[in-house]
This record gives structure tokens, C-alpha cells and sequence, in this order.
């Protein structure tokens, strides 16, 4: 089995149909649309020889506003990469888009929550909560699929503002005995995030984080847990106990060359993520949990938990 060396991240569209408060995507303020067209990812698939082994990871902006994303990702299909799409969900609930879904060769799909209804539609400036729902739990019981739905959740102070439960939020609105994996990142404060009011603090981040750990746990043990930008010295003295104890290098995973494409670089950029970051401190981080930290923005690493085993993968 050939192991996996590359990741391909393509940026096939910038305009989205959320504007979510913490955004960087130039589409979000000023509607830059952002094409990539049939014809980049074909020569992408080319030119890197994309095969069996590599990742593919399809974003945006959203995918599925892409007027020719049906072409894109069966483009892929015959290379037997694996491929991932990022997506806000709302326009899955379509049963056209479903079957899109099914001919492709996507994997792995990973759509976010951001809180309660209320507190979803505030952060992503929408009335999609009910939409989103409606598609996460239509992918979930696509019959005889092998495609893995994939939740996540961007903490920020508003979790706690709103007494948000992630547990709870998962319980009462998804059919949690299908879901695989769940991700738990930790908002990546920026410029846009800070001038709307869209900020974490981790001194109370890190008691909500771990109660609610426990309780996921204990009512959906078989998920497994995937952690982003999450900064695990904050977190209480049993979990962190927990993690040092269940931790395994062993286990650990990593990827060799990472290339970005959108509109404007369509021969792809080579930002291999190497140094490990910590949220709090950053790269000159040597306190005892940094080897636990795991950065999107900077070694494009989770650390996930499996029940079992605590190790670090490439998200």
C-alpha cells in the first residue's frame, strides 16, 4: 500500500453563500468569485501525476457554487487519490447534489457547525443552520455509502456567551450513530475575526473544552476526535493526564509536499508545513503539551483521539 506523500489543496472557487464573521477570504467583503475552470484542474492532475496515495482537498470559498464542480471532482475520480471536500452543507440537502456526491470519488466530507441556530446564523451572517442540518444528516444515511461525514466545530467565546453544549447541539439535531469523526478547532483569531467581536479565551476555553470532551465521550465513544489550534496546557489537570498517558508517536502520521492552487496560482505553490505552533505562544513554545499542539495554519496537523490512542495525523 503506497503511503501518502503529497497533498493537493484546491481552492476551485472564492465566492460563498456564508459570510462568516472571522473570514479571510476576499470573497466574503468584496464578491470575488475566483474560478478555477476544468481545464487548471486537469492540467494539475497532469503535471503532478496525481495517483493513488495523494490527497486531494477540494475548498473554496463554497465547492458547490462552482458551476462545473460535477467535472472537477470525477476529474479526480480516475486517480485514485483520496479526496476530501470542505463545504457549509447548505446546498447538499439537494438531492442533484447528492448524486454528484455519489459519482464522485469524494472520501471525506467536512462541514462546520458554529453553535446553536442562533448563534450559527449570527457567526456565519445567514439563516443556514436548518439547511446545514438537513444536509449532514441526508449524507449520513445515503445508503451504501462509504463517504465519511465529518463535523466540526470552531470554538470561540460565544460557546460559552451562549452556553452552547456541543454534545447536546450533536444529540438533538444529528444522527450521531453514523458519524465517524468529529473536529474541535480552536478559532484562529485575525484581523476580520477581532473587528467583529469573533474572539477565544482560553482561561475559560479550556474547563468548557474538557467538560464537554468527557461528556462526548461518554455518550459517543466511538467517534473519533480530531483537535485543531487547541491549546491543551489550558485544559484540566485530568485530560491533560489523559493525553500524556494514551499518547502514542508510534502512530503518528505525516505527509511530505503541500501545494495550494485557486485562480491566481494555477501551477501551485509549495508551503510544506513543517514547524509546530502553539496557539498561546507560538513556535517558541517549551512547555510540556507542545508536542500535543497542532496547527492548520503552520504544520497542517491534528492530533486526533481514537478512544485507545492519542496521535498526530495531517488534517
Amino acid at each position: 500500500m503506497k503511503a501518502q506523500n503529497r497533498v493537493f489543496y484546491l481552492n476551485v472557487i472564492l465566492a460563498c453563500n456564508n459570510k462568516c464573521l472571522f473570514c479571510l477570504s476576499p470573497s466574503t467583503y468584496n464578491g470575488i468569485e475566483g474560478l478555477m475552470c476544468v481545464e487548471d484542474v486537469n492540467n494539475i492532475i497532469k503535471s503532478y501525476n496525481i495517483d493513488y496515495g495523494d490527497r486531494v482537498i477540494i475548498n473554496g470559498g463554497e465547492p458547490m457554487l462552482h458551476p462545473n464542480i460535477e467535472e472537477i471532482l470525477i476529474a479526480f475520480k480516475e486517480t485514485s487519490a483520496e479526496l476530501v471536500m470542505y463545504s457549509n452543507g447548505v446546498f447538499l440537502k439537494y438531492d442533484k447534489n447528492i448524486e454528484i456526491l455519489k459519482k464522485s470519488s469524494v472520501n471525506r466530507i467536512t462541514i462546520p457547525l458554529h453553535g446553536d441556530i442562533n448563534t450559527h446564523n449570527f457567526i456565519t451572517y445567514s439563516n443556514s443552520f436548518n439547511s446545514t442540518i438537513e444536509s449532514i444528516n441526508k449524507l449520513l444515511n445515503i445508503k451504501d455509502s462509504t463517504l465519511n461525514v465529518e463535523l466540526k466545530f470552531i470554538l470561540n467565546d460565544y460557546y460559552i456567551k451562549n452556553n452552547i453544549s456541543i454534545n447536546k447541539l450533536i444529540k438533538n439535531n444529528i444522527d450521531y450513530s453514523k458519524l465517524k469523526n468529529l473536529v474541535i478547532a480552536g478559532l484562529v483569531e485575525n484581523s476580520i475575526s477581532r473587528k467583529n467581536g469573533v474572539t477565544i479565551s482560553w482561561n475559560k476555553m479550556g474547563k468548557y473544552l474538557s467538560e464537554e470532551i468527557l461528556l462526548i465521550k461518554n455518550n459517543m465513544p466511538n467517534l473519533l476526535i480530531k483537535f485543531e489550534d487547541i491549546a491543551f496546557c489550558k485544559m484540566s489537570e485530568f485530560y491533560q493526564r489523559d493525553i500524556k498517558e494514551r499518547y502514542n508517536p508510534t502512530l503518528n502520521k505525516s505527509f511530505g509536499e503541500f501545494y495550494v492552487f485557486d485562480y491566481k496560482h494555477k501551477r501551485g505553490r509549495n508551503i510544506s508545513y513543517k514547524e509546530d505552533f502553539c496557539i498561546l505562544k507560538g513556535s517558541d513554545c517549551y512547555c510540556d503539551y507542545f508536542k500535543f499542539c497542532s496547527s492548520i495554519m503552520k504544520n497542517y496537523c491534528v492530533l486526533c483521539d481514537d478512544g485507545k490512542n492519542i496521535y498526530r495525523d495531517m488534517e
